[in-house]
């Protein structure tokens, strides 16, 4: 089992999304952390269509004994519905709720990495943009950190120059090669501007591998991050085995990683 860290470094790739779809098509046990601290949980709101209080939270650990947090996050954080072993660990209702995160980071961290590797589950920490996430604790122990991108020529310059920041950062604590590019590929309607699929882009962010595609398809998409009811041939959507796909991946380049760093 491992912890993954999904982040971006441009609008909207689709980071929360890919983390709900990710965590109901896995075949693991899986644990989603919002630790995006701008405020409000988008999968709450998303995925119970705003039916489901936000009385449950990451805030809640502020006020807990560290040694209290691996039974926190087997008993209060939150079934995905129609799941036995999916669960959800909501954002911070407000973002004047960061400042008291500030000392709950580090012993979290250790918490997600006892859960993992005793518990058998996969973490999924929903980081929202590097340029705003707070939750760097979360991001360094981390396994695999997956930015997500869209393909556009202004997202595609802006994740260039963020992974030389990000893997300069991780490189401080541990392998800089645990991180892993996403590119979401596929074209809208109209004039093509996302012409460039994994090889091209390949070729611009080296030595950060591009792990898998995600394809654009909000329709699809929309299943996972709005509750949408699927249509018919969902499951055999290009979607659906992108992000299938996309948990073999980065399994594997997470393997990868702990490998250089164990050899280093």
């Amino acid at each position: 089992m491992a912890i993954y860290a999904l982040t971006s470094f441009s609008a909207s790739p689709g980071v929360t999304t890919t983390a709900i779809a990710w965590a109901n098509l896995s075949p693991r046990p899986t644990l989603i952390v919002e630790a995006d601290t701008r405020g409000g949980s988008p999968i709450l709101a998303g995925v119970w269509a705003g039916q489901q209080p936000h009385t449950t939270s990451i805030l809640e650990l502020a006020n807990r004994d560290r040694a209290g947090y691996v039974e926190f996050l087997h008993e209060r954080t939150l079934l995905l519905p129609g799941t036995t072993d999916r669960r959800l660990l909501p954002a911070i209702p407000s973002p004047e709720h960061a400042h008291p995160l500030a000392g709950v980071w580090r012993p979290l961290s250790a918490a997600l990495r006892t859960i993992s590797a005793e518990g058998g589950v996969d973490v999924i920490i929903d980081a929202g943009r590097v340029s705003d996430s707070a939750a760097w604790t979360l991001l360094e122990t981390a396994d695999c950190v997956l930015a997500l991108t869209d393909t556009t020529l202004p997202a595609l310059n802006t994740t260039v120059i963020g992974l030389q920041a990000l893997r300069g950062r991780l490189e401080q604590s541990g392998t800089p090669d645990r991180v892993g590019l996403v590119p979401v590929t596929g074209r809208d309607k109209g004039p093509d501007i996302r012409p460039y699929g994994a090889r091209e882009i390949q070729g611009i962010v080296g030595p950060t591998a591009v792990v898998a595609e995600v394809a654009r398809d909000e329709a699809r998409a929309a299943v996972y991050g709005a509750s949408i009811a699927p249509s018919r041939g969902h499951g055999s959507s290009g979607y659906v085995r992108s992000i299938n796909h996309l948990v073999k991946a980065a399994a594997q380049h997470a393997d990868r990683a702990r490998a250089i760093l164990q050899e280093s």
